[in-house]
């Protein structure tokens, strides 16, 4: 099968995808962990009352943003009109359950950045840029592989890894003629000596 523009983008997501899905799996089953963490850390004492209170006092929500105080920042948590803000915000986390938590943490939760799960959610960043960055080198690297065949056959001979990322060719069915060719022979017979 001839490798086109598609196909070749086909195979190099699928066999991106095949390679980091489950490390990507591990890292949000890591971040939802931390979300809980930081949830229970800053609002576990007021789970209980929160709960209890009527509707429309406590918002619900799944994810919050998290930001994380500079090393070198002072205490304020107001931005400054520059980009020398003391807070930074570095992801949104995302919580294993919708909890209930005050309308304050629209604005995001603030950690210290000496705080132990400041400590912890800065090394699942740094898990998450080395995570992108290899996806993108293995994308390149890839990429290089399957440009430089033509053709399925060709690219199998090199990297015979690469056949379960290749899509199956497209199934068409096999219609029978309309006309069998003993019949066209017959009309062509025919029409030849003038008979038709």
């Amino acid at each position: 099968m001839r490798l086109n523009k598609q196909i070749k983008t086909k195979i190099i997501e699928a066999a991106v995808e095949g390679a980091i899905k489950k490390r990507i799996a591990q890292l949000k089953d890591m971040e939802s962990a931390l979300a809980d963490a930081i949830y229970s850390d800053q609002f576990g004492r007021h789970a209980e009352y929160m709960g209890k209170a009527p509707e429309g006092f406590f918002v619900a929500k799944r994810s919050f943003q998290l930001y994380i105080r500079a090393a070198d920042k002072g205490r304020s948590p107001i931005p400054y009109d520059n980009d020398e803000r003391p807070y930074r915000c570095d992801s949104s986390v995302t919580m294993t359950a919708t909890r209930r938590m005050p309308y304050t943490s629209l604005q995001g939760i603030y950690l210290d950045h000496d705080h132990p799960l400041a400590i912890e959610a800065r090394a699942i960043m740094d898990k998450h840029k080395r995570l992108w960055t290899g996806k993108k080198e293995l994308q390149q690297q890839i990429a290089a592989m399957v440009n430089s065949h033509y053709t399925t056959e060709r690219l199998l001979e090199t990297w015979p890894e690469a056949a379960p990322y290749i899509p199956k060719p497209p199934v068409t069915e096999n219609r029978l003629p309309a006309v069998t060719a003993d019949q066209i022979n017959h009309r062509i017979a025919c029409v030849a000596a003038g008979n038709c």
